[in-house]
């Protein structure tokens, strides 16, 4: 019997590390969710004390609690990768929680949030926070279904992936016929380590792939309607910079976990990292979105309900407001 070497000193250290810094990173998520939604609310505050200013919860905001609210748990689903919280459940339901934590990351949160994200940018383009009567509950839900339908593929792909036993895929001819070796680094199936996260295999990073190749298509097409409507250089470059978020972090995520199955194992520290910099790459990509979609529009809109300049400012997005 062939015993394995033991790990190297620094390697708890760094998987602690990494499962700080995805912590840390989903917390500071939240904490700007929280930030964003505290402005929706004095936004709403605003225009119950003042309706003369035309300020409300207008089909925009409703948007904005949409991408808001799959940002917050989109973060939060990201803690039950964590090897910390598998104390809690029996050793045998470990598996369980990673193959679902997979699927409501990658299969739903993570397709739903991008597609508010964009659901959000092109409504902007025909809607104005000046004009509260366009009938928010029809886009409101519009956009609820759209992005509920664009995560369905990944979401069906990834729960067959997850849950299906390979024997019946391979029948199904999903799957071809691979050494088993081969097919637990692509399919999954090694037992999840103690200490390290869930695992991301090759083929639920496939379907993020796909999914990110025709998402950033349709995304950079409207960022491109938007800034040739945009009247404001320092909006435009803004309309930029989240298309430059969005791409790279589709990019970085999926080369990140490429690297991570294809070079190392689940539990190894360098596995680990590896998951950890795609995350932490959609985390920033998030702060971006949220920062330029519903933070700073709702400033402006306040700074309207003082007086200021703020009208001009939010209305340079669009030459129609």
């Amino acid at each position: 019997m062939t015993l394995l070497p033991p790990p190297p000193p620094h390697h708890h250290l760094l998987l602690i590390t990494s499962d700080v810094t995805t912590a840390s990173s989903a917390a500071l998520v939240v904490l700007l969710s929280l930030v964003s939604l505290v402005s929706l609310l004095r936004l709403h505050l605003s225009s119950s004390s003042s309706p003369s200013r035309r300020l409300g919860l207008h089909s925009l905001t409703s948007l904005r609690l949409l991408l808001i609210l799959s940002a917050t748990l989109l973060s939060l689903i990201e803690f039950l990768r964590l090897p910390s919280l598998r104390p809690l459940l029996p050793h045998h339901h470990h598996s369980l929680l990673c193959k679902t934590q997979l699927v409501l990351s990658l299969g739903l949160l993570q397709p739903f949030f991008f597609s508010s994200l964009l659901s959000l940018l092109s409504t902007s383009l025909t809607t104005s926070d000046y004009k509260p009567n366009q009938r928010p509950k029809a886009l409101f839900f519009r956009a609820l279904s759209v992005s509920l339908w664009s995560s369905f593929p990944s979401l069906f792909f990834q729960v067959v992936l997850a849950f299906f036993p390979k024997g019946i895929l391979r029948e199904l001819g999903m799957i071809p016929s691979m050494p088993a070796t081969v097919t637990e680094i692509i399919m999954g199936g090694a037992a999840v380590d103690s200490e390290g996260g869930c695992p991301r295999p090759l083929a639920s990073t496939a379907v993020v792939a796909v999914f990110g190749a025709m998402y950033v298509q349709c995304f950079l097409a409207v960022c491109v309607r938007t800034a040739e409507v945009v009247i404001n250089r320092r909006l435009r470059k803004r309309v930029w910079a989240l298309a430059a978020a969005v791409t790279a972090a589709l990019v970085t995520q999926v080369a990140a976990l490429v690297a991570a199955g294809a070079v190392w194992r689940p539990g190894e520290a360098a596995y680990e990292g590896m998951v950890t910099v795609a995350f932490v790459g959609v985390a920033v990509c998030v702060a971006v979105g949220e920062g330029i979609l519903v933070i700073r529009p709702v400033a402006d809109a306040l700074a309207v309900g003082r007086g200021g300049d703020g009208r001009r400012s939010a209305c340079d997005w669009v030459d129609t407001c």
